[in-house]
């Protein structure tokens, strides 16, 4: 049911216009109203023009006038829109168009309209509205030339420390060989130390490494078996450890998924490397991998019977370097999970964990069914 007031205000709108005046100059939108059996005719408020720095008591409430000043492919695609809007009203008119300021600096505007209709469903008149996003555009602008930088910088550090890391492995690995029977117990172990956490900090360089290289690479999606994709996990994870003491359930009719194939498989391998190696001294090794429809989501979840974590400490999950368990009790490098979300969200999707402390874990991330940008 429509409210009362509503439409006491759009009469009082009718007989008032200074009730018009009031909300027109009040908005925070440029407003336009476009004569389309007219078109040079068309009434733009105050705030279409006060955004793009220009006195509105100088504008003529005219087409051309604001047809001057947009960027000319950003006209285009206005105009192919506005052609497909008034053939097809299902089709939204929405698009973000640039503009030049008086000052001769860039106005990004988010430009919506609709094409009101006469009885024979001719469009006849253009409503329409400008929200200027320009703060919002540099915003991401200098968060992306931000995260550009971190991640250069991840890389930058990452590849200068592999080398002498891998000149002091070699040194390492060499006295180990030739000079083991003449070292002490005590020195043994500390060499063997040596070696060991040279190899932690080379798997740490690694993942940091691959870490920073996913902001720059491109997604290649396609259509994935998702029973096949959890099969080819398995299969990898099986070539560098044994897993023949764990039982995986794995449910039937698992969906097609839609995924960069090599990312996907990376999420994949961490999460099924996690669960068996926090069910690794679990009394029931048993991981059980599921999913579920959620319209045009498809969610997968991985359920083990481990160490679990305490929901306390949630949002050190997926973040890079941050554990919830010692070196001692688990090893790890910290930035697996962190680059499952990572990947997870670059494909439009979430990923999250639900867990009790000594009761395991389960971790679930969604994928867009299909690619509905096509």
């Amino acid at each position: 049911m429509e409210n009362y007031l509503k439409r006491e205000l759009y009469e009082q709108i009718k007989k008032e216009d200074l009730i018009f005046d009031f909300l027109q100059e009040s908005s925070l939108d440029g407003l336009w109203f476009w004569d389309l059996e007219k078109p040079e005719n068309e009434w733009m408020n105050g705030k279409f023009w006060t955004e793009l720095g220009y006195n509105p008591k100088e504008m003529p409430h005219k087409a051309t006038a604001w047809q001057d000043i947009i960027n000319q492919e950003d006209l285009q695609l206005a105009t192919d829109n506005f052609y497909k809007h008034v053939a097809d009203p299902s089709h939204p008119y929405d698009q973000v168009v640039r503009y030049t300021h008086k000052d001769g600096s860039t106005v990004w505007i988010r430009c919506r309209g609709l094409a009101i209709r006469d009885a024979q469903g001719n469009a006849t008149r253009m409503l329409g509205a400008h929200h200027n996003i320009t703060p919002i555009k540099e915003l991401n602008e200098k968060l992306e030339a931000q995260n550009a930088d971190l991640d250069q910088f991840s890389y930058s550090v990452s590849h200068d420390l592999r080398a002498p890391l891998r000149i002091m492995n070699a040194y390492a690995e060499i006295l180990k060989e030739e000079y083991a029977d003449n070292l002490d117990e005590e020195a043994n172990r500390m060499l063997s130390n040596i070696i060991h956490n040279a190899s932690n900090m080379n798997n740490m360089i690694e993942s940091l490494l691959s870490f920073s290289r996913l902001s720059k690479s491109e997604l290649n999606k396609v259509e994935i078996n998702g029973g096949q994709f959890v099969e080819d996990c398995l299969a990898y994870i099986k070539s560098i450890q044994d897993i023949s003491g764990f039982e995986i359930n794995l449910s039937q009719d698992m969906p097609t998924l839609y995924a960069d194939r090599n990312m996907l498989k990376q999420v994949g391998i961490n999460i099924l490397c996690n669960a068996l190696k926090y069910s690794g001294a679990s009394e029931q090794k048993r991981i059980d991998i599921g999913w579920k429809d959620h319209g045009n989501m498809t969610e997968l979840s991985f359920k083990d019977y481990g160490a679990g974590f305490n929901m306390q400490y949630y949002e050190k999950v997926f973040s890079v370097f941050q554990r919830l368990h010692t070196q001692e009790e688990f090893e790890g490098t910290g930035v697996g999970l962190a680059l499952c979300k990572r990947i997870v969200e670059k494909h439009g999707g979430k990923i999250w964990a639900e867990s009790t402390l000594g009761q395991g874990a389960t971790f679930y991330f969604s994928l867009i069914k299909y690619d509905t940008t096509k």
